[in-house]
């Protein structure tokens, strides 16, 4: 992945409501690169990414296997199903959320800007995801 983000988001396809939706997410953190949303199968639905559209895919088919993994783990520990999962590297942090089940929303921010605000807003736009798709 390119470590500069582009000035302008990247796009290879229509952007559809649920991209707009994930465009809200950009204003409540300086350092945004990009946020996805993606089905159990770590297959996008739609992304609002400053990495080209590849790493955005990348990411969450990757951040979905890692969830995957870690909720069959946790369950079988008996600690129940998970609901998020932040990980926080040198050069970037994620959060990666269950909007419903088959459906994931992960976001990478440069490192050491994840914060309540922006946790927060992940909430509320795992709430439109909701409406818009009716699940």
């Amino acid at each position: 992945m390119n470590d500069e983000p582009a000035a302008a988001p990247h796009r290879d396809s229509t952007a559809s409501p649920f991209a707009q939706i994930l465009s809200k997410l950009e204003s409540s953190c300086d350092g945004f690169e990009t946020a996805v949303f993606f089905d159990d199968l770590g297959e996008t639905i739609d992304y609002h990414s400053y990495l080209d559209p590849y790493s955005a895919r990348l990411v969450a088919a990757h951040n979905g296997v890692l969830f995957s993994s870690a909720t069959h783990r946790l369950e079988w520990l008996g600690a129940g199903p998970m609901t998020h999962m932040a990980i926080y590297a040198l050069q970037r942090d994620s959060v990666t959320l269950r909007i419903a089940k088959g459906y994931y929303m992960t976001v990478v921010v440069r490192a050491g800007s994840l914060s309540e605000e922006l946790f927060s807003r992940i909430v509320e736009v795992a709430a439109e995801f909701r409406d818009e798709a009716g699940i």
